[in-house]
């Protein structure tokens, strides 16, 4: 078998086993990218129509934590991914 042909078994045989990981990784990093994307959102909704009469502070914080929490759950997700390739 030349090289070619085994990295596509190795990869067939990896998708193979770990599906159901990887799904459930996917699925898991999705639902937080959401909330952290709509963490973001909102924060910057109330930053634009709401903190300009009131205090900024709270709304930058929050639009803050949920851009920290999308890269944190990145470099998770890809720590997830090295951990499963043994």
């Amino acid at each position: 078998m030349s090289l070619f042909e085994n990295s596509i078994t190795y990869t067939f045989n990896f998708w193979k086993e770990n599906i159901s990981k990887i799904f459930l990784y996917q699925l898991l990093f999705l639902l937080v990218y959401g909330l952290s994307v709509f963490v973001i959102i909102i924060g910057l909704i109330f930053f634009f129509f709401v903190a300009f009469p009131l205090s900024l502070i709270p709304f930058a914080i929050l639009a803050g934590i949920g851009f920290i929490l999308l890269l944190v759950f990145n470099y998770v997700q890809l720590a997830g991914y090295s951990l499963m390739v043994k």
